[in-house]
């Protein structure tokens, strides 16, 4: 809309390009507002972008960053601050980062330092914040959880399924998160009755220091009778935090396997806090043996104090479509008649995709007309795509990304795959057994004592895209071999997956 038609006219930064579209915009539309919006707090990495407005002659600007903070300028003030950021600040910017992260690290030795304190005063029933002995006779436990996302993933799901088996009238359960953009399972806590709470903390880390600090001071609060740290870090931190505020009794619940079998770059720091604070915790709740042997070497963790709770499911959550169901999803997917191969999970290095396309590309050749779903997101979408597209897959493969339908996707496959690198216990594949699919999967982490290889499904070497091929173009083949596995793999993952034993084990540790 054009300024001389007495309209006031605005336009966000990512409908524009730099440059030479910048000074165009100021030709054709006289635009007097631009609104824009930063990854990082003062868009030091943002050049091309900052110039937008000025190359464009657009009077005011206004700015919202990572943190939500907004502010306004007028061209002449932003035009300062863009030099300020983008050239002084950028300069600076390795300094600040390093100075930030000794000294996030040093406020994170002199927590410890006071954790390991709290944890004596509370062995010697004289921390003055405990609660030793406060609860007594049918009063329920009151348990608090600390899980840094409720963004999409295995341990999200496990955690939606473990409050779902909550017996209120024994336990009740507060549960804790940072501030995410992603918050695909939030609406699922909800529904099972758990609203989560958010730490009172700045969005964004590092520094890491301040989440432990609000951590236990919500703790203290809260005056829980356990607390569990839920996912890597966060496990460590609420440790400290509970420690802190003299929680009677902590755990911490691993869902993956250790950090380098991940390809992860941690702080120098987190190593020596993991090792310390396992011993400090009553318990260490791993959720296979494949991450309960890698935490024991990686973390030097006693192996009294670690014991495997495997991953369950709720069958109520999982349940089978009906056949007009799927062949609706089929036709959504443009699938019908096609065989059909799915992964499902995020777009990461240890969930490896590569290797599963390499492995369709062996199985395109083999069988024609297969068609092949991704579904979920992450960082390396984009790589990924262009790989499928390199290997000549873009008519074979669709990415789906985050989806809500997921049951319903892989109730629709012929064969469901997972070829990662690492894992915990991977609950894609006991979802899709439940439902009823093969599964063609990768030996990782804890994977193999999810599948009866050769009776529920098939197990092959990690990366080796040649045989997860193999074993894919099988069961495409064989209608019978598919529909024996897929029943079996059902009642394998009923009877000895559920989720209500999974979540009587938990409890009965939280209450020892």
């Amino acid at each position: 809309m054009r300024k001389n038609r007495g309209v006031r006219t605005y336009v966000t930064i990512w409908q524009v390009l730099a440059g030479r579209a910048a000074r165009r915009l100021h030709r054709e539309h006289r635009f007097d507002l631009c609104v824009m919006s930063f990854n990082d707090r003062m868009g030091v990495q943002f050049w091309q972008s900052r110039m937008v407005p000025i190359q464009a002659r657009i009077p005011g600007i206004v700015v919202i960053n990572n943190r939500g903070r907004r502010r306004s300028y007028r061209r002449w003030s932003w035009s300062v601050s863009t030099v300020i950021a983008c050239v002084v600040l950028r300069l600076v910017q390795p300094v600040v980062r390093f100075v930030r992260n000794v000294l996030d690290g040093g406020m994170i030795a002199g927590l410890t330092l006071l954790a390991l304190l709290g944890a004596a005063l509370k062995a010697a029933g004289l921390h003055p914040l405990g609660r030793a002995g406060e609860r007594r006779g049918e009063q329920p436990l009151r348990l608090f959880i600390f899980i840094p996302s409720f963004g999409l993933g295995g341990a999200q799901t496990v955690l939606i399924d473990f409050l779902r088996q909550i017996d209120r009238r024994k336990c009740t359960v507060t549960v804790c998160t940072l501030v995410q953009r992603d918050k695909f399972f939030e609406s699922a806590a909800r529904q099972a009755g758990f609203a989560p709470v958010y730490l009172d903390c700045a969005p964004g880390y590092p520094p890491y220091w301040p989440i432990i600090w609000a951590l236990a001071r919500r703790l203290a609060r809260e005056r829980p009778d356990a607390a569990i740290g839920w996912l890597p870090w966060a496990t460590a931190f609420t440790v400290l935090a509970a420690s802190l505020a003299g929680v009677p009794r902590v755990l911490q619940s691993l869902h993956s396997e250790s950090p380098p079998r991940r390809s992860l770059t941690l702080p120098v720091w987190q190593r020596p806090l993991e090792m310390i604070t396992a011993r400090m915790a009553d318990r260490v709740i791993a959720c296979s043996d494949a991450s309960r042997t890698d935490y024991i070497a990686w973390g030097w963790i006693p192996p009294r104090k670690i014991v495997t709770v495997r991953n369950g499911i709720d069958p109520e959550r999982i349940q089978r479509p009906s056949e007009a169901e799927l062949r609706a999803v089929r036709a959504s997917l443009q699938a019908e008649g096609r065989p059909l191969v799915g992964i499902v999970g995020r777009l990461s290095f240890e969930k490896d995709h590569r290797t599963f396309l390499d492995a369709m590309r062996l199985v395109h050749e083999a069988v024609p007309s297969v068609a092949a779903v991704v579904i979920g997101t992450g960082h390396e979408q984009s790589r990924l795509k262009k790989e499928s597209e390199r290997l000549g897959l873009a008519r074979v493969v669709t990415f789906l990304g985050a989806r809500a339908d997921v049951g319903a996707l892989m109730a629709s496959l012929d064969v469901l795959v997972l070829s990662s690198r690492s894992e915990g216990l991977p609950i894609v594949l006991l979802e899709g057994q439940a439902l009823g699919v093969p599964v063609v999967t990768t030996d990782a982490g804890g994977a193999r004592e999810t599948v009866r290889d050769g009776e529920t499904g098939f197990v092959v070497p990690c990366g080796d895209s040649g045989q997860l091929a193999s074993r894919i173009v099988q069961l495409l083949g064989d209608e019978r071999l598919r529909r024996s596995l897929g029943e079996k793999a059902r009642a394998y993952v009923l009877n000895g997956f559920h989720a209500d034993r999974m979540a009587a084990e938990i409890l009965r540790l939280c209450d020892a």
